[in-house]
């Protein structure tokens, strides 16, 4: 008699946490350019509500709503599986899990492959919105940017395929949405104080001009090895009647070409690589 009571009061204790669960809750991980930064979690999805404390990146949430912010940001509601905290995190700092299995996936079927494509496909679009929102931005405010600090942070997603795709992505929509309204008329106007100059990729790396404090300055992406192999070397900058020549010796010698007419190209070692 007890033995049957016990596994009533189980069940109905199940069926309750089933219910309390909401069926449409979903892992994330936090994310953001800086990989040290700490993530704020707030009492309501307003910028300006109280901190309950912080995440950082890396750290898995799960995910129970997201509504509208008055910021143009959807925000998130979480909660952290360490501590069980619960609040609100802005929703570009929370990447969705997405599930890496499927029909077919990893099978070695055609399925499989169509699988692995479309994750690619989703991860790339993901990027390339963050990307050109981002590049719209380095733009508009004449701001220091570093599009290659949040791509060596990645999606947070496991699967390896959302998160290629997401790279690339993101770069391809800083590129675009940095260049939308680039002057290239006239590149040899004068230097803000600090801003970013150029940037765009090859199929290998990815280029950043910027200048700090009246000097210019290169950041080089190797998008391939997920790593920054130079970082803020400083440049000397050469007007030239058909463009600018952007050119660095240390251990290698890297020469970047902003052309009047929109070309760019990348000079690694008398290796040659052009813009896209």
């Amino acid at each position: 008699m007890k033995r049957a009571v016990w596994i009533q009061q189980l069940t109905v204790l199940i069926l309750t946490i089933g219910l309390a669960s909401p069926a449409w809750a979903q892992d994330g991980r936090l994310r953001a350019a800086d990989p040290q930064a700490q993530i704020n979690l707030r009492s309501s999805p307003d910028p300006d509500s109280s901190p309950l404390g912080y995440g950082l990146v890396g750290d898995r949430v799960e995910i129970l709503e997201q509504v509208p912010g008055s910021d143009d940001y959807t925000w998130v509601r979480v909660r952290f599986y360490q501590s069980g905290a619960i609040g609100w995190i802005r929703g570009d700092l929370v990447q969705p899990i997405e599930a890496a299995t499927g029909s077919g996936a990893g099978s070695g079927t055609e399925s499989g492959v169509e699988s692995a494509t479309a994750r690619y496909q989703a991860g790339y679009s993901a990027g390339y919105q963050l990307g050109e929102r981002d590049g719209r931005n380095a733009r508009r405010y004449n701001a220091g940017y570093q599009p290659e600090k949040f791509i060596q942070a990645g999606s947070g997603s496991l699967d390896t395929e959302y998160d290629r795709g997401f790279r690339a992505g993101f770069f391809a929509g800083f590129d675009a949405g940095y260049n939308a309204t680039a002057n290239t008329t006239d590149p040899t106007h004068s230097i803000p104080a600090n801003a970013t100059l150029l940037t765009f990729q090859t199929d290998r790396n990815a280029v950043r001009i910027f200048s700090r404090s009246g000097q210019t300055y290169m950041n080089l992406f190797d998008k391939q090895a997920g790593r920054t192999w130079l970082n803020g070397v400083l440049v000397e900058r050469e007007p030239a009647g058909n463009g600018i020549y952007y050119r660095y010796q240390g251990e290698v010698t890297v020469v970047v070409f902003q052309g009047n007419d929109g070309t760019r190209s990348l000079d690694i070692n008398g290796s040659l690589e052009r813009g896209s």
